[in-house]
């Protein structure tokens, strides 16, 4: 129960301490903030809450006094602008080589697409080929499949096994 009661005086605390830096108001740059509530600082930048949202501002913008309150050095400050410089140059690297990766995997299946296509083109080519030379084997064999019904001089008639049909043949 005590623990509570801690947690709700400290929570009250904290509650009354941003209620009063609600009302402040503060000009950067031209650009006033109602109602500016300060969060998260860092070396180079502190964000703030205000009437109409959230913004960052860098710490040498603004008033000696809350440059103290902040801790602002200029030289951190600088070293901290260098070090995000740096992160946000890596990360757009990273970004980069995983585009990079993301084109060459598109272009490897796309690659891998065309070339099925192309051999199921090439097998049914070959599938009709066959099925043509199949069609020319038989219409060859239909030819030998005949029964002499009356040997000539100079030829036989004969009788198409196929067709029934007579027809004259030279020999």
């Amino acid at each position: 129960m005590r623990l509570a009661g801690f947690l709700i005086l400290c929570c009250l605390a904290i509650q009354s301490a941003f209620a009063a830096e609600s009302n402040l108001t503060l000009t950067v740059d031209g650009v006033t903030y109602s109602n500016v509530t300060f969060g998260t600082a860092t070396p180079s930048s502190v964000s703030v809450r205000h009437s109409t949202g959230v913004a960052s501002i860098p710490l040498e913008k603004l008033s000696p006094e809350l440059q103290k309150r902040f801790g602002y050095d200029p030289q951190k400050a600088a070293a901290s602008r260098q070090e995000e410089a740096k992160q946000l140059e890596l990360a757009r690297q990273q970004q980069e080589l995983a585009r990079q990766e993301a084109e060459k995997r598109k272009e490897r299946v796309t690659a891998a697409v065309l070339q099925r296509q192309e051999e199921e083109q090439k097998r049914q080519e070959e599938q009709r080929q066959e099925e043509e030379r199949q069609q020319r084997e038989w219409e060859k064999a239909k030819l030998f499949f005949v029964k002499v019904v009356q040997a000539l001089p100079e030829g036989a008639l004969v009788r198409d096994g196929g067709w029934d049909t007579l027809f004259y043949m030279r020999v």
